[in-house]
């Protein structure tokens, strides 16, 4: 979809489903963003699931970076991410997860 972000018609769109893609996603800077630096609950907008469940920031630690939406992680659970201070506890864990929009 990279050939669409900048369409006249569908590229707002694309740019707001696809950010990594159209080059919106410059985690650097996403640690000045936060002004509270708390995790959000599972249930609490982006909605992140693992097996189609609403998954905790303790679950998603080991997707806070090097995934296509790891972006949505950090943005949901800055402490668990270290955008904090805080280290992310360890994951052994291997899964993939997904993003709902509700």
């Amino acid at each position: 979809l990279a050939n669409y972000c900048e369409h006249p018609t569908v590229g707002v769109r694309v740019k707001a489903a696809c950010v990594r893609t159209c080059g919106g996603c410059d985690l650097s800077i996403v640690k000045s963003v936060f002004t509270r630096c708390e995790d959000q609950p599972a249930a609490e907008y982006p909605i992140l699931t693992l097996a189609g469940e609403a998954a905790n920031c303790s679950s998603l630690a080991y997707f806070c970076s090097g995934y296509n939406n790891s972006e949505y992680v950090v943005q949901k659970c800055p402490m668990t991410c270290t955008y904090c201070g805080h280290p992310p506890p360890p994951s052994t864990t291997r899964w993939q997860f997904s993003t709902s929009f509700v």
